[in-house]
Order: structure tokens, then sequence, then C-alpha cells
């Protein structure tokens, strides 16, 4: 809603308003009863007038502006010249612009800058900045100066590997800062592929505000956080070609794991791993809760044997998790797989929640893996909620049956009645006849680069049926 009024304006415009609604109120009535018609009148009035953005409270105005803005995706140095409304919309919106700071361009004149403007420095919550080796000590000075500081993103140039002594005392000098900062809750820091773990033998532990953990490091550097790291909740880890000593796999309640470029050889390495964690010895001791998997095979190597290793080892940490409480289960999968084959006493009862995401574009039609995907999710008896990325869904999301352009509900009924479902979408229709049968209440289809952007299907009960609940949230016309 656009802003046509100063503050002050509008405060002085209701005070006479209100004034003028006050002596109508208060004064005696001189004619017939025409002071209790232009009462109603007034206050009908005043009922009418719009409400305007500068009605909200603060924390409504700073929850909109929050919403309204992907601060990743917004450069550091853009225009902010929406926030020259007025005193109170820049108070909000600076604050709320500069809580999230993505310095992507000219890293060394933004960190600077934080360094020594007080007014910038005192409200930024979360920085996500890529530097070169050599700007690690200006990266250091900026996070002492940032006292709100909760969530921190570092990422050091590839093109400028951290090499040489002093570069490498430098990043454990910005290490060692980051573990003073008590408000920290989350760390992620990408290619520090050139550190060792003798560069941080005197790090400090990390404060135990810190529950979230994103580490694509080398093996031993992940081992060395994880002990430094007492009160770990959430564990991203990305194995690159490799599998290292570092069991992660009892670190965290919910764990996220990506292979990226799967050999066969990995294999024995990451069982040995499982064998070795609770999930084996001690399932009733295990802390894992939530298993986000990503098994990518390499593109370097297309050979069947190797996506049927990929494919077996998911699997096999499927088959182990199965002993754990794990509630929810997310697999991530490359486009034209199987999804994994289950040993038939393979049951995972606590699993409530399942998400299920195809990655990249393939040539297999999307009707060869309906068997493999109805015969793994025959082995999650109590799921509740099922969440399909449909990257390989393709007729699902794009038909002239159920129209991409925003449409009215009662169009959208009439586009999933079963008989017209039935012939126009018959891999949809097959899948909601299967789910009829199950546990499941919830069926989200939807793409994960669209935001807002599914189709729902849900039931109160086992013994109804599904009904269709949004299309395109963000542009549905209601």
């Amino acid at each position: 809603m656009a802003v046509t009024a100063a503050q002050d304006s509008l405060v002085t415009s209701d005070t006479g308003r209100a004034t003028s609604q006050a002596l109508i109120r208060t004064t005696a009535p001189t004619g017939p009863a025409r002071t209790d018609e232009a009462t109603a009148q007034g206050q009908a009035q005043a009922a009418r007038r719009p409400t305007n953005l500068l009605d909200l409270p603060d924390e409504v105005l700073e929850q909109i502006l929050l919403w309204s803005t992907n601060f990743w995706k917004t450069p550091t140095a853009g225009r902010i010249d929406y926030l020259l409304v007025n005193k109170r919309i820049w108070r909000i919106g600076f604050a709320v612009r500069m809580s999230r700071l993505c310095i992507e361009r000219k890293p060394d004149v933004h960190l600077r800058q934080l360094s020594a403007n007080q007014q910038q420095s005192a409200v930024v919550r979360a920085l996500r900045v890529e530097v070169s080796g050599e700007l690690l000590p200006l990266m250091t000075v900026a996070v002492a100066n940032l006292p709100l500081l909760s969530e921190v993103f570092l990422s050091l140039d590839v093109v400028d590997d951290v090499e040489g002594d002093h570069q490498r005392r430098a990043a454990a000098l910005c290490l060692k800062t980051l573990t003073q900062r008590s408000s920290l809750t989350e760390i992620g820091l990408f290619s520090f592929e050139g550190l060792r773990s003798e560069d941080f033998s005197d790090l400090p532990n990390f404060p135990p505000s810190l529950h979230r953990l994103d580490l694509p490091l080398s093996d031993d550097l992940t081992e060395l956080f994880l002990r430094r790291c007492a009160s770990l909740q959430t564990l991203s880890v990305s194995y690159w070609s490799s599998v290292g000593t570092a069991n992660v796999w009892d670190a965290a309640a919910n764990l996220h794991v990506t292979f990226r470029h799967w050999y066969e050889f990995m294999a024995d390495l990451v069982e040995s791993q499982l064998q070795q964690s609770l999930l084996l010895t001690n399932s009733q001791r295990s802390p894992l809760r939530s298993l986000s998997l990503h098994i990518d095979p390499n593109y370097h190597d297309t050979s069947d044997r190797t996506a049927r290793s990929a494919q077996d080892m998911a699997a096999t940490i499927i088959t182990y998790a199965a002993s754990s409480a794990i509630s929810g289960l997310e697999v991530i999968q490359a486009s034209g797989a199987s999804w994994p084959t289950l040993g038939d006493d393979v049951s995972l009862p606590n699993v409530k929640i399942l998400q299920l995401v195809v990655d990249g574009m393939g040539d297999t039609h999307e009707a060869e893996g309906w068997p493999s995907l109805a015969r793994f999710l025959s082995h999650f008896p109590s799921l509740i909620r099922l969440v399909i990325d449909i990257t390989a869904y393709e007729s699902v999301m794009y038909t002239t049956s159920i129209p991409h352009k925003p449409i009215s509900m009662k169009k959208l009924a009439a586009c999933l009645e079963p008989q017209r479902l039935a012939a126009e979408q018959p891999l949809l229709a097959q899948l909601l006849v299967f789910l009829r049968s199950t546990s499941v209440l919830q069926l989200y289809i939807r793409r994960t680069w669209l935001r807002g952007h599914e189709l729902r299907a849900t039931r109160a009960t086992r013994d109804d049926d599904f009904s269709f609940e949004r299309w395109d949230v963000t542009k549905l016309q209601m």
C-alpha cells in the first residue's frame, strides 16, 4: 500500500477528526435529531477511512519488510530510496535492511564500513561474505564489531587458496573471534580446504548458543569443529569425492549429508562409520531425529555400476536409521534414478514426514519411476505428510488440465474432478489411489525453487477422501 502522507500530517489529521467528533458528541442538541444523524455519519466516515500503512504498529511494519525482502539476493550497496518516506519508516526499515547483509562485491570496502559505522554494525544479525585470504584480518575486525551477530556464512575465494603461515593464522584468528560471540547461533564455512587442524590447536569451544553448523570442509577440520560444538542441533556436511574418518552420524539431531561426486570406493568407508555409530551400537541413545540424504553420482563416471552404488548406499543409510527414533526423512536423488530399494523386513514406523526431491532434469519418463516410488513408500507405515518435489513429474504441474496461470478455486476444483483427473493426470490419480490405503493425510507437490507454488491434497482421517486445497498460493484468486 502506497504511503501518501507523512507521519506528522497523519497525526494532525486524526487529531482534528477526533476533536470534531468529540464536539459533536458533547454539544447539546439545538433542534430535531440532527445531532444523532451527524454523529452516525461522522462515525461511519471514520470507519470507512482506509487503514494507512503508518497506522500499523512497529512490529507489524517490521514483519512486512522482513517478508517482502530477499536479503540474500539483494546487493549490499543497492538502492534504499524506498525507506526515505519519513523518520519512522527509515528507523524501522534501516534496521531491517541492514540486519542481514550479503556482501558479494568489493568486500574490502563494505567490511571497513562495518568496522567504522556503529549505526550499521549495531543492527547486523546475519552476514554472508566471500573474501580472499588477504582480507581475513579485515573480516576479523568487522566480526568483532557486530554485537548482535547470530549467523555468519564465510567463504574463501576459490581462486585464492589459503596458503602460507600468515593467512592460516589469520583464518584461525577469525574463527577464534567467532567463538567469542555469545549471540552466535549458526556458522557456515566454505572453501576452507587449504586449512589443517593444527592451525586451530588453540581454538576454544564455541558458545552454547551455536546450534547450526554447515561444514563442506576437509575431514580433520570437521572432526575438530564437532568437538568444539557441545550444543549442536543441526549439522550440514558435504563430502567432495572422498570420505574421511569424522563420524557425523551421532553429531546432531538434524543431519544433512551430501555426497558430491560419488565414487564406488566411498561405500566401504561410509558403512564403516555407520557400524561404529550409535545407530548400530545403541540406537536408543542415537540423537538423530531428522535426516536429509543426498548422494550425487560423479558426473565424470556415468556407468550404471556407480549409479547402483549410490542407490545402494542410500538404502544402507536409511536401513541403519530405521532402528532410531528418526521422525523426518528427506531423500534427494538424481533425475531418472530409482528410489532406494529397502529390504522386505525394513520398516520406519517413527517417520511421520517424508520429503522426496529429484535433483536435475533427466530423460527418463516420469511413469517409469512409479513402481520404485510405490515400493519405497510401503516402508513407512505411520507416514502423515508426504512432500514431493516434482522436477521429474512435469505433467502434474504443467498441463492443460491444471493451468500454470492464476485460477480461481472454483476452476481448480473442476480441473481436479476424479474422472477428469484420472483421464488427464493418470500418474497423480494413481498416486492418490495408492495413498488412500496408507496412513498419509497430507500430500504436498511442489517445486523447491518456486516459493508458494504447490498443490496440496489433504484429508482429516484415513476414512476420508483427499481434497485439494490450493495451487500457486502466491497468485491464487480467492
